[in-house]
Formats: structure tokens, sequence, C-alpha cells
């Protein structure tokens, strides 16, 4: 199965590795849906805008690294946590 969708967290990823924003930029090119996903209260600017979906802190009642999070964030762009990379 080919990727049905990305999610990516901010803290320890997006935050000391930016150039992947061009990685999340190729998926959404491709028709790929797109999470970002984090524990943080806010994002720099314009890191939101990049993403489908955007869950910050304890938006949706569970936060990481409870599984229940990755399960809500795949079920917003319609998915299964197993089609999400």
């Amino acid at each position: 199965m080919g990727l049905r969708a990305l999610v990516m967290d901010y803290a320890g990823v997006l935050d000391v590795s930016p150039d992947l924003l061009e990685l999340v930029r190729r998926a959404r090119a491709a028709g790929v849906p797109t999470a970002l996903v984090s524990d943080a209260y806010a994002v720099p600017d314009g890191y939101a805008d990049l993403f489908d979906v955007v869950v910050l802190g304890p938006a949706i009642g569970v936060r990481k690294p409870d599984p229940e999070v990755f399960r809500r964030v795949a079920a917003m762009l319609g998915l299964g946590a197993d089609e999400c990379v």
C-alpha cells in the first residue's frame, strides 16, 4: 500500500529539521492529506497553513504519546492510523 497520509510532529521533528517542510509541501501537491500533531500550544507562523489538519496541545482531549491521538487524527483525515506515516 502506498502512502495515504502524512502525520508530522512539530517538537523534536519540524523544529529541528525545518527542511522537512518541503516533504509536507510535496505530499500535499501530490494530493496526500497531511496533519500536524504536537503537544505544543503554538507553532511558528506559516507552519499550520501547510497542513490539512492541525492538532495542538490537548485540543482533542488526549495527548501524545497516547496512541488514541494518532487514531483520532487519522480519522480526521478520513483514514485509519495504519494508513498514515
